[in-house]
């Protein structure tokens, strides 16, 4: 059977089998790639810009993400329209709000203002919804394809976040009934294996600081403190 681009993707990323995660994988190249098309094309689309500061914003770490590109003037334009748009709320609310009720506002028990909500993030959204699409297509190839289930198997599991959207994912869509449940067991199993695997890495990294040890080999503990954090 011909795979399509995406669904090559989600093949290449399992064939990592250093990977912690092969969905980490597919999602840093995506959001790499996002923000890049960002800084290029889509500020330069009017469509786009006339929604940026309303309809799209951005979160803290996103923010600091376009920080660190080369594309300087990209991100410019994008703070020029936001700031534009602060300064005519903030004249608005000057002309609108009295002294004492803005007071008021403020001080009020509860008040449900939220200063770094990712819902609202543009690119926090587009990961979501690529991810959710990439866990559909593992889904696919893993009923589909026996060379890719066989794959599957042998990979090293999956982030927190990610194996708790796969398993979400499997709770909420019925369409492959005949190989979900074994596919959720499989995962499981793998996730279960993993994370223990990583644990007596992590454990022996510990006791490596012990002087009894300090001669013994390292194994695969070296680096298991950033694999743990990954995971």
């Amino acid at each position: 059977m011909k795979l399509s681009i995406e669904q090559l993707r989600v093949y290449e990323a399992f064939e990592n089998k250093t990977a912690e995660c092969p969905l980490c994988l597919i999602q840093n190249e995506y959001e790499r790639q996002l923000i890049e098309v960002i800084l290029g094309e889509m500020v330069m689309d009017s469509e786009f810009y006339t929604k940026l500061g309303n309809e799209f914003l951005f979160c803290r770490r996103h923010f600091e993400k376009l920080n660190q590109t080369y594309d300087k003037l990209g991100l410019a334009l994008i703070l020029d329209k936001i700031i534009d748009i602060e300064i005519n709320n903030v004249e608005k609310s000057a002309q609108s709000i009295n002294k004492d009720s803005l007071i008021r506002k403020i001080f009020k028990p509860h008040n449900n203002i939220r200063y770094d909500n990712n819902q609202e993030c543009f690119i926090c959204n587009k990961i979501y919804t690529n991810i959710i699409d990439n866990i559909g297509i593992l889904i696919h190839l893993w009923i589909r394809e026996k060379d890719f289930k066989t794959l599957y198997k042998t990979c090293k599991g999956f982030c927190k976040n990610h194996y708790l959207l796969i398993l979400s994912y499997c709770n909420h869509h019925n369409t492959y009934e005949t190989g979900i449940n074994e596919f959720i067991e499989v995962t499981k199993e793998i996730q279960n294996k993993s994370l223990k695997e990583l644990q007596k890495e992590i454990q022996w990294f510990i006791k490596k600081f012990d002087y009894l040890n300090a001669d013994a080999p390292w194994g695969t503990s070296k680096d298991a403190v950033q694999r743990a954090l990954k995971k």
